[in-house]
């Protein structure tokens, strides 16, 4: 059946009204801990019952699925397929030095390709789906770089504090850039072949994170993501009532957390203006510390945790689940057989760890099932609960260990996750950044099947999945830049884009 959704609280306080945030007090200190995760035996986690702490009973799973997999890992996998990779030219022959460098470093509270989009449905073979152009302001201008579109590189009279794009809206390539006036403390919508400003909407709170959301998010309309200290709100400028919505509230769990990701996927069942997304995924972690590189880790991987948080959407009070306090990377994801012939769905999410146990240098992929069941707080709305492991892998990386590739200075939003997962259809990517590795496979009912590896011989910056020009295909689009951007003098830092083309073979 589909999921009704109920109208969160139309709230705008952060948006055009001077109420003092004081006054959600109340709310953000009576809302309770964590929900507890739920795993494929049935046990939930950290009840009065459970003598084990939820880490220890998670650690204590997560050794033993390693030692399942060892034991199960079939001696006759000793060749791995080598995934061919195309590097285009330097960012800096595009765009000069200085706004390579920026490109490099990112932009402000978002992803630069914006973040995974595996848990919605695409866009058929739209070449644009997934690879979002990155925009670096600066006082009196800003610079929109366009990877694998002609002309790449497009400048606008326009200084701003943040800016991020639209995919575009049609097949005349119309797009809307969105920027932040710090100053003002106002965002702008600007049509980007008009080049005017024909939305304005003033904020009275911080602004921590923002992405474009795929128009299915909200009624198949442009919709912008904004996370603020209240919560996440969907703005859609083009509409009649422009204000932002609120879709979920922000509890005590994430008010003190630096959001590194933001997604969404599923679907509640309704078509065209009715439609919405069910779930949202968190990356976030404590603000507190900072993503540093602690090389005395055999895997030389970030010394900070990545807490991997969902949500269900469309109810106005629902708790949220902490689904890995520890993660190194996680996504969303929709393999075909979900959401067929518009039924409602919910993702499934693919969450990886690392264990070097042993000596070894691995990860376990996990892809989970995500289930909605009574949240503990009082007639609250269903919420989600970590479910059924419906395939796991163990990666070996001890043989490419010994090369590892620095993150270049001052990356806006860090070096963190040490994973970056990117799901399409029924492939799941990992882009190892350090290794500089991109690492391919296939979910079926079997499990997840190795399609191959390309090493790319940089650090990977960023990097996004697109639809392939053949069906049943995809390109990774990945930003690179090697270890010259390592020292303090940013006009040294350049960049690349790679692209990885996968099928189902492999190649």
């Amino acid at each position: 059946e589909k999921e009704e959704t109920t109208n969160v609280s139309n709230t705008f306080d952060a948006f055009g009204d001077e109420t003092d945030l004081t006054k959600f007090s109340p709310f953000l200190q009576g809302r309770s801990s964590t929900s507890i995760p739920t795993y494929s035996d049935g046990s939930r986690l950290g009840f009065p019952d459970d003598k084990s702490s939820p880490m220890d009973k998670l650690n204590e799973m997560r050794s033993e699925e390693w030692d399942d997999l060892k034991e199960n890992q079939s001696d006759s996998v000793d060749y791995v397929q080598a995934l061919s990779f195309e590097l285009c030219a330097d960012l800096s022959e595009d765009v000069g030095p200085s706004a390579a460098a920026a490109l490099v470093r990112g932009p402000p509270a978002t992803q630069h390709f914006g973040g995974n989009r595996g848990g919605i449905m695409s866009n058929g073979r739209d070449e644009n789906f997934g690879v979002s152009s990155i925009a670096v302001c600066g006082s009196e201008k800003t610079v929109v770089y366009s990877a694998l579109r002609e002309p790449c590189a497009r400048t606008y009279s326009v200084g701003a504090s943040g800016a991020i794009v639209s995919d575009p809206a049609d097949r005349n390539g119309l797009e809307y850039m969105c920027c932040f006036f710090a100053g003002e403390n106002m965002l702008s919508i600007i049509d980007m072949e008009k080049q005017e400003i024909i939305a304005n909407q003033n904020m009275t709170t911080k602004l921590n994170f923002w992405r474009y959301l795929p128009p299915l998010a909200h009624g198949n309309k442009l919709v912008f993501m904004l996370v603020t200290p209240m919560g996440g709100f969907h703005w859609m400028p083009l509409e009649d009532d422009s204000r932002p919505r609120r879709i979920w509230k922000r509890g005590t769990e994430l008010l003190d957390k630096k959001f590194l990701a933001y997604e969404e996927g599923g679907s509640n069942g309704f078509p065209g203006h009715q439609s919405r997304s069910t779930v949202a995924l968190l990356l976030v972690t404590p603000k507190t510390k900072e993503g540093t590189m602690n090389k005395s880790s055999p895997s030389f991987s970030s010394s900070v945790a990545v807490e991997v948080w969902c949500l269900h959407l469309g109810s106005s009070n629902t708790s949220p689940l902490c689904a890995d306090p520890d993660t190194q990377g996680a996504a969303l994801f929709r393999p075909n057989t979900l959401g067929i012939d518009d039924r409602p769905y919910r993702p499934l999410l693919c969450l990886v760890n690392e264990d070097n146990s042993n000596g070894t240098i691995g990860y376990i992929i996990r892809i989970h099932k995500l289930s909605k069941v009574p949240s503990q707080i009082t007639d609250a709305q269903p919420s989600l609960v970590l479910d059924m492991i419906l395939a796991s892998t163990q990666l070996d990386m001890t043989e490419y260990s010994d090369t590892m590739y620095q993150c270049p200075s001052k990356l806006v939003m860090g070096d963190s996750p040490n994973v970056l997962v990117l799901c399409h259809d029924d492939h799941v990517v990992l882009a190892m950044r350090q290794y500089g590795l991109i690492v391919a496979y296939a979910f079926s009912e079997e499990g997840l099947s190795l399609l191959g590896m390309s090493r790319l011989k940089k650090y990977i910056v960023d990097a996004t999945v697109r639809p392939g020009e053949i069906e049943g295909e995809i390109e990774i689009v990945a930003l690179v830049s090697d270890s010259v951007g390592n020292d303090e003098s940013s006009s040294t830092v350049d960049g690349q884009i790679a692209v990885v083309p996968i099928s189902k073979g492999g190649f």
